[in-house]
C-alpha cells in the first residue's frame, strides 16, 4: 500500500508538471485558447478521457507535444489520478467519515488484533450488535475493512486521544491486550486520564485500584469460570496435575471458593511441580492439613511421585484435573489415563482450543474465557461493591467507600461474592451450577431466614468465618493481638468459637447480601 501511494503521488506530480508546461507555452501563443491553469486542467481532463470537446486546444509546438503525451498516457495517467483520489479517500477521509458517522455509537478499542481480542470482540458483538470495533493498525495507516463476524471495523493508526476526538467519551471502552503484559499495564494507566473505562490484560495489580481501571488475565478468568461451572457438590477427593501458574491459580481459587461446614472435608492431592505454590502460600498449614493426618481440616497433600504411580488413588478420586501448561501434554495424559488406568471419577482437561471428543469435561477454551462478563467483571464488581456497602452500613466504625479501598480489601469482597453460589447451594440443596438472580436469591434467603429462626444462625456464621479465614491464610495473614495490615496480622484469625459475639454477627453480612440482591431489579 505504501508503494502504491508513492507511485500515485509521483503520477500526480508528473500530471501537474505537464499542465504547468502546457499553460506556460500556450498562454502567450497567438490564437491560443488556453490561458490559465484551470484551462489546462479542463483541456487535460477532456483529453485524458478522450471526450475531446474541441473548445480548448493547443497551438504551440510544446503545447501540442503535451497534448500528444496526454493522449498516449490517457489510460495510465487517468488510472493514476483515480488511484490518488482513492488513496486519499480510503486512507485519510474514509476512516474519519466512518468515525463521524458512528460518533454516538458504542465503540470498543483494542490495542492489538490477536486471538484474545478477536474472540472478545465477537462475544461483545453478540451482546451489542450495533457496536463499533476499532483495532490498532500495525502498518501505520488507518483504514476500514470488512470482518465476517464484526462487520466493518476500523484499523486505526492514530493515538487513542485522537480517536476520542471523534467519539463520545462515555461510549468508548479501551482494551489493552497485547502479548506484552507490562506494556498493557503501562498503556492502561496512561489512558486513565481520558476518563473512559479502561481494561488491561495483565498480572500486575496496583496497591490502590485506580478509578476506571479493570485488570483481568486469561488464567484468572479460567479459574473463576471453572469453579463456577464445575462446582464441588459431593466430591471429597480431588486430584490435580499441574506444572505452573495455570494450576496454581486454579488451586488458589478452588481453596477460597470450596469452603463448607466443618463436618464436610475435601482432600486435594497435588501431582507435578507445586513447590513454588507452597513457597508463596506458606501459611496454608493454619487451615489445611498438609499431610492429611488432621481429619478436622481439608487436606492439601503434595505427592512427589508421578501421577502414573498413583493407580490406587486414581480409583478413589471423585475428580481428576489435568492442568499442565501445554495442551498436547494434557491430551496425551488424558488418552493414557483412559487407556491404561481405572479412573471412575470425572476427568477434567484444560485446553485453550476445543477438544475433538464431544462429551468430555474440557475447560479453559478461549471462546469461553474472553467474554464480557469475565473480562469486564461488571456483575462480580457489583456483588463485591454491594457486599462492602453492607459492611459499611452495619459496621460500628468508619470504612472507606468502594472506590477508595486498597486492592487487597477489594479482593476480599470479590472473594465473598465468588462464594455466594456456594452459600445458595448449601441453603437450597441444589446440585450443579446456580445463577445469581433476584429470584434465586429470594428463594435462598427465604430458607436462610427460616433456618435462622430455628437457631442455625451460628452454623452459617461459622461457614463464613471459615471462608474469611481461608482467604486470609491463602494470602499469608497470621494471628496477632493487634491488627497490622502492613504486616498481615489480624486478631480475628482464631477458631469461630473464640470470636466475640459482635464479630460473629459480621459473619452474617454475606448471607444478608442475598436479601439485597433479591430486591434488586436484576
Amino acid at each position: 500500500m505504501k508503494k502504491r501511494s508513492m507511485m500515485a503521488g509521483a503520477i500526480l506530480i508528473l500530471y501537474i508538471i505537464l499542465v504547468c508546461v502546457l499553460v506556460v507555452f500556450e498562454a502567450g501563443a497567438p490564437g491560443s485558447s488556453i490561458h490559465t491553469f484551470w484551462d489546462g486542467i479542463w483541456y487535460s481532463i477532456v483529453t485524458l478521457t478522450t471526450v475531446g470537446y474541441g473548445d480548448l486546444y493547443p497551438v504551440s509546438v510544446v503545447g501540442r507535444l503535451v497534448g500528444i503525451l496526454l493522449v498516449l498516457c490517457s489510460f495510465g495517467l487517468l488510472s493514476g489520478l483515480i488511484g490518488v483520489a482513492f488513496t486519499v479517500f480510503n486512507g485519510a477521509l474514509r476512516p474519519v467519515l466512518f468515525l463521524r458517522g458512528k460518533k454516538h455509537d458504542k465503540k470498543y478499542y483494542f490495542s492489538d488484533k490477536n486471538v484474545f481480542t478477536e474472540i472478545l470482540a465477537a462475544n461483545l458483538k453478540k451482546e451489542q450488535d450495533d457496536a463499533t470495533f476499532v483495532f490498532l493498525s500495525k502498518d501505520d495507516r488507518s483504514y476500514v475493512q470488512r470482518d465476517e463476524e464484526l462487520g466493518h471495523v476500523l484499523m486505526w493508526s492514530g493515538s487513542v486521544r485522537s480517536l476520542l476526538k471523534e467519539s463520545d467519551p462515555d461510549k468508548l471502552s479501551l482494551f489493552f491486550m497485547k502479548e506484552d503484559e507490562t506494556a498493557n499495564y503501562r498503556e492502561a494507566m496512561e489512558a486513565l486520564s481520558l476518563n473512559c473505562p479502561v481494561y488491561a490484560m495483565t498480572g500486575q495489580h496496583p496497591q490502590m485500584h485506580p478509578k476506571g481501571l479493570t485488570i483481568f488475565h486469561p488464567k484468572e478468568c479460567m479459574s473463576r469460570l471453572y469453579w463456577q461451572e464445575e462446582p464441588v457438590i459431593d466430591e471429597e477427593i480431588i486430584l490435580l496435575l499441574g506444572d505452573g501458574p495455570l494450576a496454581y491459580d486454579l488451586l488458589e481459587q478452588g481453596l477460597m471458593t470450596n469452603v463448607f461446614a466443618a463436618d464436610r472435608r475435601l482432600s486435594y492431592h497435588l501431582f507435578g511441580d507445586f513447590e513454588d505454590f507452597f513457597a508463596y502460600h506458606h501459611e496454608l498449614g493454619q487451615v489445611l492439613s498438609l499431610d492429611g493426618s488432621d481429619l478436622t481440616k481439608d487436606a492439601l497433600i503434595l505427592h512427589h511421585e508421578p501421577i502414573t504411580q498413583a493407580s490406587e488413588l486414581l480409583k478413589t478420586a471423585d475428580r481428576v484435573i489435568l492442568c499442565l501448561e501445554d495442551d498436547e501434554a494434557n491430551i496425551r495424559l488424558y488418552n493414557n489415563f483412559r487407556r491404561f488406568f481405572a479412573v471412575p471419577g470425572t476427568v477434567h482437561v484444560r485446553m485453550w482450543q476445543s477438544f475433538p471428543e464431544e462429551g468430555e469435561k474440557i475447560f479453559g477454551i478461549y471462546e469461553e474465557l474472553m467474554t464480557p462478563d469475565l473480562v469486564m467483571k461488571e456483575s462480580l464488581e457489583s456483588l463485591g461493591r454491594q457486599m462492602h456497602n453492607i459492611y459499611r452500613a452495619e459496621a460500628n466504625f468508619a470504612m472507606a467507600p468502594w472506590e477508595e479501598l486498597p486492592e487487597y480489601f477489594r479482593w476480599s469482597n470479590l472473594s465473598a461474592a465468588d462464594h455466594l453460589p456456594v452459600k445458595m447451594r448449601i441453603l437450597t440443596g441444589e446440585k450443579g451450577v446456580i445463577s445469581v438472580t433476584p429470584e434465586t436469591c429470594a428463594k435462598a434467603f427465604e430458607i436462610y431466614e427460616e433456618r435462622v429462626k430455628q437457631g442455625d444462625a451460628a452454623v452459617f456464621q461459622e461457614i463464613e468465618h471459615r471462608r474469611w479465614f481461608r482467604f486470609h491464610t491463602v494470602h499469608n495473614w497470621v494471628y496477632g493481638p493487634v491488627r497490622d495490615n502492613d504486616m498481615r496480622i489480624h486478631p480475628m484469625l482464631v477458631p469461630f468459637d473464640e470470636l466475640p459475639e459482635i464479630e460473629k454477627e459480621k459473619d452474617s453480612y454475606p448471607w444478608r447480601l442475598m436479601k439485597s440482591l433479591s430486591e434488586s431489579e436484576g
